[in-house]
Formats: C-alpha cells, structure tokens, sequence
C-alpha cells in the first residue's frame, strides 16, 4: 500500500451467508471464548454486569475480523459499558479513556467511515513515513503526560495499564481518520492487554475472563490486519 493513497477494503456488498462463511474460523474462536468465558463468569460467581461488556466485545471483533464500520458503533456504546468493571479492578486509566475517548472516537469514526464509502464500500488511506514518525513523538509524549497524572491517583499496574490506554487513544483517532496503521498500533494495543490482564489475574483469578477476551481479541485484529493487506493489494 503506498503512501497518502486511498484504497477500498471495507465492503458490505456480500450476503450474510458468504460472511458466515469465510468467517467460519472466526465464528469458532469466538464460540470457544463465549464457552470459556461463560464457565469461568460461573465458576468465581462474577457479577454480570462485569462479563457483559466481554459477551458484547465477541461480536465486537467478529466485525473487525469482516472489517466492518459497524465495529465502532457497536464497539462505542459498549465502551460505557466497560467502565464499571475496570473501575472495580483499579484500572483507572482504563475506564477514563474508555468514557473519555473509546466512546466518542468510535461513534465518530463509524460516521466517517460511513460517509467516505464507494460502492457501499469504506475508502482507507495509508500514513506517509514523515506522519508516522510524529504519531511516534506525540504517542510519547501523551504516554509521559498520562503517566504521571495517573501514577499521582494511585493507578493499579500503571505501565502496563498506561501504554494500553494510550496506544488505545491513538489507534482510535487514526480509525477516525481513516489510516490503515490503526490496525498495526491496535495489535500492539491487544499485546500490552494481554500482559495487563496477565499481571490482573496474579491478584484476581476471576479475571481470567478479561484475559480469553483478549486472546480472542489479538486474533481478531491479526485477521482484520491480513484482509486488509489482502484488499488493498488487489485494488492498487
């Protein structure tokens, strides 16, 4: 993909049928992390409204994976939901970016990327080397910034929790804008999320949960990240 192009991966012209289909693996990672993450809720006897928003977020990167714009729309509203249970496991950076940013980055970039379509389809850009390298400057910049806001509240798991968050904050305004490297910066958002929940889960085992969930998650984004190479390959 070069440069400051634009080309069209998001589409939503095949049938449901089709999408079942060419989705089937997908559609059975997300069976086994609903299965998974129901026994485990039931097992440590967690309170609903802190699995709900995982139940919400299967369907959540099952549109990803399909590269779909209704993945922000959904995933913005389910953004609220998030808030409750990151503020009962001390993740403060968490919640405040998932009311404060999450919500209305997404319901922002799924009007955009519902305005700029082509043949029902979603036209995505690609950042030019001088771009990337000041998302890099700002990204340190606010990372600084963040942590020592919240490191003076008494965050839980404040590097971790931090570089998830604010790699979170950027990938949510690059989606917004339509840059294709939303995608590679979310991978890198679903690593450090993994370690969070892994560190989470040496004090809370219930929350083992949160951690499938982000299993489930990376590999959603892996296969969202690999059509659109795929895509833009054959439109350029």
């Amino acid at each position: 993909m070069e440069n400051n192009t634009k080309t069209t991966i998001s589409g939503g012209k095949k049938s449901l049928f089709d999408n079942l289909r060419e989705n089937a693996l997908t559609l059975a990672a997300a069976g086994i992390s609903f299965v998974l993450i129901l026994f485990f809720a039931i097992y440590y006897k967690e309170s609903p409204i802190n699995v709900l928003p995982l139940f919400i977020s299967l369907a959540v990167m099952f549109l990803q994976a399909c590269v779909s714009r209704y993945t922000f729309l959904v995933g913005g509203i389910n953004s609220i939901i998030y808030a409750i249970p990151y503020i009962g496991m001390g993740l403060y950076v968490s919640a405040a970016t998932s009311v404060l940013t999450s919500f209305p980055f997404q319901i922002l970039a799924f009007i955009r990327w519902s305005k700029n379509t082509e043949n029902g389809e979603t036209k995505i850009r690609a950042m030019s080397w001088r771009q990337r390298g000041l998302v890099v400057g700002i990204f340190a910049a606010v990372w600084l910034l963040m942590y020592l806001i919240f490191g003076a509240l008494g965050s839980g798991y404040l590097v971790l929790d931090n570089t998830t968050n604010v790699l979170s904050i950027a990938q949510s305004i690059l989606s917004v804008l339509r840059y294709f490297e939303y995608t590679i910066l979310q991978i890198g958002y679903c690593i450090f999320q993994i370690a969070t929940f892994v560190a989470v889960i040496a004090d809370d085992p219930s929350k083992i949960t949160y951690l499938i969930f982000s299993v489930y998650s990376t590999f959603c984004v892996a296969v969202s990240l690999y059509r659109m190479f795929r895509r833009s390959s054959r439109a350029s």
